[in-house]
């Protein structure tokens, strides 16, 4: 995961990290694992997949109390500023055409809403700015052809682009 990797060489030591629509707990589990110095929270919207992320940080870390977990529409129930801020949110539209395997996650990990798949993307970066200090990171994933209305939405909360590959978008607040 190209999130974690850059997560992992980039954080200050300690520092508070979001993982924003953890889903399965993946990438804030590897996140622990890798860097048990970082301070994270992991939010989830539904409550049966932050189940999961909590067995899987049970079983994959020993304990699920390494990691915060909380229900949350996006930032609904965040409290505080966080230093890093990692979102895989749902991004794809119902037009895209979609590997039969794909079909099997449920309706509410894959579809962004609007017609581009960004609607969860524009309420995320419409409140990201009382969520993160100065100097903080946020990293996305999204579809290619997504990206420069990402941009968009990132320079209008003053983030800066800092990285960019096929697939991940990384920005910065600075001070």
């Amino acid at each position: 995961e190209t999130i974690v990797a850059e997560v992992v060489k980039r954080a200050p030591q300690t520092v508070r990290v979001l993982d924003i629509g953890t889903g399965s707990g993946a990438m804030a589990i590897a996140l622990k694992h890798l860097r048990p110095d970082l301070v994270i929270t992991a939010s989830e919207i539904s409550d049966r997949a932050l189940e999961l992320a909590r067995e899987n940080a049970k079983s994959l870390l020993g304990a699920d109390e390494k990691i915060k977990f909380i229900t949350s529409d996006l930032f609904e129930n965040i409290k505080g500023k966080f230093d890093i801020i990692v979102a895989n949110l749902p991004y794809v539209t119902r037009t895209m055409g979609l590997m039969p395997e794909v079909l099997n996650e449920p309706d509410v990990a894959l579809f962004g809403g609007s017609d581009d798949g960004l609607e969860l993307y524009r309420k995320f970066f419409q409140d990201l700015p009382k969520h993160i200090r100065d100097n903080s990171q946020i990293w996305t994933e999204s579809d290619p052809w997504q990206q420069d209305e990402l941009i968009k939405l990132a320079t209008k909360s003053e983030l800066k682009k800092i990285y960019q590959d096929y697939f991940i978008l990384g920005f910065e607040k600075q001070a």
